[in-house]
């Protein structure tokens, strides 16, 4: 007792200090990301080597302490994101990150399919399965986040086509038999306006010639990588070193066809592809007045390269 008592100040600091680093605002942070090389990801047999690298551009984000929240408001490459704002409505974060996953794995069988038509080598789909990424509050289903889709009203589904079809000539009410974690439910669901009131993906079950071996991360997910991915996949399978010894980076979506789509958080990654050293940073359409604006700017030390589909990308690399 003695010794608190001669002490007291020096242990209140303490406690203070450690719930102001625990305490959680009701906030994320998001901040300038960094630069993950795609080199070793994705493994062909008898790949063509490369110089340089093509690599991930990322938005860093942290859970608000008091400290990084104070931080944050004085730093003008931070901003602050009220937690309930950094997922749909009607969403949880547990569905927000599965969908992430979801999405991120969509990106992966997007670019494989992409980069091997353009590199014009054998690629085929064997089939599709529909997935529920997202329930609006319309819906009226017992749905989840990850339900894949396998009959409606006992016709097997193998397509978003085939539910887009079984829609338009079927009663109000439907039962859906799903896969959700490997275990089968029947959803019993009602149709507003001739839909089910979600948004779906296809996962692919994909054949494709040279092999090729994929490597991720935990942590890695939403579509953006699709455009860097379909990039580095390309290289592998092409004689033609498209990165010259350059570090490429970059942002965009893809879809099966290479069309290059918009995506969030442009500044953030730039900023941290700058920050990083990068020679070429790639931007869908979309976002590309955002990035043109920011290195004029800031006078950044970087090529920016306005692409909207895979083939454009590979173009303008080479011509580089």
């Amino acid at each position: 007792m003695k010794f608190i008592r001669n002490n007291i100040i020096f242990i209140l600091i303490i406690i203070v200090g450690i719930f102001i680093l625990k305490f959680k605002l009701p906030y994320y942070i998001e901040a300038p990301g960094g630069l993950e090389t795609l080199n070793g990801r994705y493994i062909i047999n008898n790949e063509y080597k490369s110089k340089g690298s093509f690599n991930l551009t990322y938005v860093s984000e942290y859970d608000a302490n008091i400290p990084m929240y104070i931080y944050a408001l004085i730093n003008k490459d931070y901003d602050i994101v009220k937690k309930k704002e950094s997922i749909p409505t009607n969403s949880t974060y547990e569905e927000e990150k599965l969908r992430g996953k979801l999405m991120y794995k969509d990106s992966i069988d997007n670019a494989i399919i992409a980069s091997y038509k353009e590199a014009n080598k054998s690629i085929k789909i064997i089939n599709r399965i529909p997935t529920i990424i997202y329930i609006t509050k319309e819906s009226k289903s017992d749905f989840k986040v990850g339900d894949q889709i396998i009959e409606i009203d006992n016709k097997k589904i193998n397509s978003k086509k085939d539910i887009e079809e079984i829609l338009k000539n079927s009663k109000n009410k439907l039962n859906v038999k799903v896969i959700n974690n490997n275990k089968t439910y029947n959803r019993v669901v009602e149709k507003t306006n001739n839909k089910l009131g979600i948004l779906i993906i296809e996962e692919k079950k994909i054949e494709e010639d040279p092999k090729i071996k994929i490597s991720t991360k935990s942590d890695e997910y939403g579509p953006s990588g699709g455009l860097m991915i379909s990039l580095e996949i390309y290289n592998k399978l092409t004689e033609f070193d498209l990165t010259k010894g350059l570090t490429i980076s970059g942002t965009g979506t893809i879809d099966e066809d290479g069309n290059v789509g918009s995506i969030d958080g442009v500044k953030y990654k730039l900023k941290g592809a700058v920050k990083n050293k990068a020679d070429i940073f790639l931007v869908p359409s979309d976002n590309y007045k955002e990035a043109i604006t920011l290195k004029k700017k800031y006078n950044y030390n970087i090529k920016i390269i306005k692409v909207d589909t895979l083939k454009e990308a590979i173009k303008k690399i080479k011509e580089i």
